[in-house]
């Protein structure tokens, strides 16, 4: 890669990653939305390839529907401490929260099992 190709971000308005596929200037994750997308319409349209037309059009879909979210599954437990909305990690709290906790010495006492 050149220097100015790591310097590049997704083309979706918003999204920071880096630029992954030049061939539709977006990152992995927006790269895959597309191929989904592509995917569902070839199986819905009974076609083994889909015209350029239908590529455009879901192109300008996964440019227009955003950032990209991090998914959390559907049983994560969330970080104890109040007012954080990250997954828990380490005994209930999130990876900041645990080391500033762990660092201070006030992670609430486990109890042992014997």
């Amino acid at each position: 890669m050149s220097p100015t190709e790591t310097d590049q971000i997704c083309a979706v308005e918003g999204c920071e990653r880096p630029m992954s596929y030049t061939f539709i200037s977006t990152c992995t994750g927006h790269y895959r939305r597309y191929e989904r997308a592509l995917d569902e319409w070839m199986e819905d349209n009974d076609r083994t390839e889909a015209p350029t037309r239908v590529k455009n059009r879901i192109l300008g879909e996964v440019y227009a529907s955003g950032p990209l979210r991090r998914r959390l599954k559907p049983n994560a437990r969330m970080c104890a401490e109040k007012g954080c909305k990250e997954r828990a990690v380490k005994r209930g709290y999130c990876n900041p929260h645990y080391s500033r906790r762990y660092r201070d010495n006030t992670l609430p006492e486990v109890p042992r099992t014997p």
